[in-house]
């Protein structure tokens, strides 16, 4: 079951506060779990806020416009604030890609919660 709009936006603003903890914790601690796992982590923390503020019913543009923005300034911050942190182009793609796979799904489900009763059927087929 997917939630309310109202829950989804709650969810949304906890996500995005702890996107900011990882994005912005000083030390990342431990070594990688497997290659590449930052990339998939970078998309995962951006497409899990993205998908419930679309979800909650926040204007589309103006989430993927917020989270885009807010992606760009957690790299150049990381870059040239932290320095246990760098910033990179990799990760601002992967950022983008989160956000834009947040967006398709928030849509998505945002079909199911508004249209809960609603059937999917197969066009009914014609023998000729």
């Amino acid at each position: 079951m997917l939630p309310t709009p109202r829950l989804a936006r709650t969810l949304a603003v906890l996500a995005i506060a702890a996107n900011a903890y990882a994005l912005f914790d000083p030390d990342p601690g431990g070594p990688a779990l497997f290659p590449h796992a930052d990339k998939v982590i970078h998309t995962l923390i951006f497409w899990v806020p993205t998908a419930l503020a679309v979800l909650g019913r926040w204007p589309v543009p103006w989430v993927a416009g917020g989270m885009l923005a807010y992606a760009a300034a957690s790299e150049i911050t990381q870059a040239a604030l932290l320095p246990h942190r760098s910033g990179s182009w990799g990760d601002l793609l992967c950022d983008a890609l989160g956000v834009g796979l947040g967006v398709m799904a928030g849509l998505r489900a945002r079909h199911y919660v508004h249209a809960p009763d609603a059937v999917v059927r197969m066009p009914a087929r014609r023998d000729t």
